[in-house]
């Protein structure tokens, strides 16, 4: 039991030596770590700029799917079959 008592301290003993001392892979580690604490950083200052790019982007995507775009772009459109209804480019491919 003394045996095994002494080989567990030893180990742990140096796994705390080599935690505390070894600098293998460090500063990889710090240097993602900053990386994303600076692109938190920036998402938090512009955050309310980001959101509104997001939603402008999201309603002229959903715009567009409905026939309905607000942006005042022309959308491509085409005659259906039956006459001169006016579809959105996207939407008989979603049928």
């Amino acid at each position: 039991m003394t045996e095994f008592c002494i080989k567990a301290y030893f180990k742990a003993r140096n796994f705390f030596y080599d935690l505390t001392h070894k600098e293998n892979g460090d500063t990889n580690i710090i240097a993602i770590i900053l990386v994303l604490l600076i692109v938190v950083i920036l998402a938090m200052i512009f955050k309310n700029n980001l959101m509104s790019l997001f939603n402008s982007i999201w309603d002229s995507i959903s715009g567009a799917l409905s026939g309905n775009d607000k942006t005042g772009a022309l959308s491509p459109t085409f005659e259906t079959a039956g006459g001169a209804n006016p579809v959105g480019f996207i939407r008989p491919f979603l049928w």
